[in-house]
C-alpha cells in the first residue's frame, strides 16, 4: 500500500489542478493541514508556469501545491489588466502569487514593487523572486 501511495498522491494532483471546482477547494487545502506538524518550505509550480517557495503546513501553501493558485479570478483580472511596460505594486504580497505572474506579464521593461509586511514571508518571497533569474522586473 505505502508503494502506491506516492502514485496515487500524484494521481489526484493533478486531477484537482485541471478540474475547475472552485468550490470547497479551500475546504479541500485546510484538509491538508496537519496541527503541529512543523512548516518546512517546498518548491510549487503556480498555474501560470512559475516556481515559487510554499510552506507546506499552511492553508496558502495546501492552495498553491493543489490548485496551483490561491485565488485564479483574481489573478486572471490581474494579468488580463496589466501589460508589457507597466508597474505593478502588490501590497500584500504574501508568497507572491500575484507577484510572480506579474512580473512575467510587465517583462523587463516594467516593473513589479512587492510589499510584505511579515518578514517570514517576505523572506519567502524574496527566495522565490531570486530563484527565476529570468524574472528581472521585480
Amino acid at each position: 500500500m505505502n508503494l502506491f501511495r506516492p502514485f496515487l498522491s500524484r494521481i489526484l494532483l493533478k486531477l484537482v489542478r485541471i478540474y475547475p471546482c472552485y468550490k470547497g477547494r479551500g475546504r479541500i487545502a485546510l484538509s491538508m493541514i496537519r496541527p503541529g506538524k512543523n512548516y518546512r518550505l517546498q518548491v510549487a509550480k503556480l498555474l501560470t508556469g512559475q516556481s515559487i517557495y510554499i510552506y507546506t503546513n499552511d492553508y496558502v501553501g495546501a492552495m498553491i501545491r493543489l490548485f496551483g493558485d490561491l485565488d485564479p479570478c483574481i489573478t486572471r483580472f490581474i494579468l488580463n489588466n496589466i501589460f508589457e511596460g507597466d508597474i505593478f505594486v502588490d501590497v500584500g504580497a504574501n508568497l507572491g502569487v500575484v507577484t510572480l505572474p506579474a512580473s512575467s506579464k510587465v517583462g523587463g521593461r516594467g516593473k513589479v514593487y512587492a510589499v510584505e509586511p511579515n518578514n517570514n514571508i517576505s523572506n519567502i518571497l524574496e527566495k522565490s523572486e531570486i530563484s527565476i533569474t529570468s524574472l528581472m522586473s521585480i
